[in-house]
């Protein structure tokens, strides 16, 4: 990396605060609660399980993934953190069904996660699946887990919770306020 890229990466615009950024930062705050709340009665609450941690926050991680200024961005970045998620399921539901949790598994199963989304043309979908593998594998050494299929099943279920209410909060705020920004404006 040169000089002037490192420079750039560190350089911030000029210190404002406008409308977008205010409705952007409700949004983020908003989805806490809701996410939150749909874990424990929408996800928890019918398993008979106590809510995680580790669900509402990956929950809250997803909504936060995909809230993006418009109803379209936040629809498109919650349909790509779905299909990454499935993805790093997939591959754990196969590990975990043959093996328990090992930091050697964890690192083939990042292996095969980014080969299959390069493998297929999704170079975009890496970082999310490879999260998405990592979160489920270490889990996977917590001691009270269980069978192999529940913590990706879990998660999925956390992540597309968490995707719908970003996408929630969007649309509803889409109808009182403008909410159109440039690509970047929450990033």
């Amino acid at each position: 990396m040169s000089h002037d890229a490192i420079k750039d990466s560190l350089r911030f615009g000029r210190p404002k605060v406008g409308g977008v950024d205010l409705v952007a930062a409700l949004q983020y705050a908003a989805v806490a609660p809701i996410v939150y709340l749909a874990e424990l009665y929408l996800l928890m609450g019918p398993l008979g399980l106590e809510l995680s941690r580790l669900g509402a926050m990956w929950g809250v991680i997803a909504a936060v993934f995909v809230i993006h200024g418009s109803r379209s961005a936040t629809l498109k970045l919650a349909i790509f953190r779905m299909l990454g998620t499935v993805f790093g399921i997939a591959i754990m539901l196969v590990y975990l069904a043959f093996f328990p949790f090992h930091v050697i598994g964890l690192a083939v199963c990042l292996f095969v996660g980014a080969l299959l989304c390069r493998g297929l043309g999704r170079n975009d979908l890496v970082i999310v699946t490879l999260i998405t593998i990592a979160v489920i594998m270490v889990d996977a050494g917590n001691p009270t887990y269980q069978a192999p299929w529940v913590n990706p099943a879990l998660r999925f279920g956390d992540t597309l919770i968490g995707a719908a209410s970003g996408f929630l909060i969007v649309a509803i705020t889409s109808l009182v306020v403008r909410t159109e920004a440039p690509e970047d404006a929450n990033r």
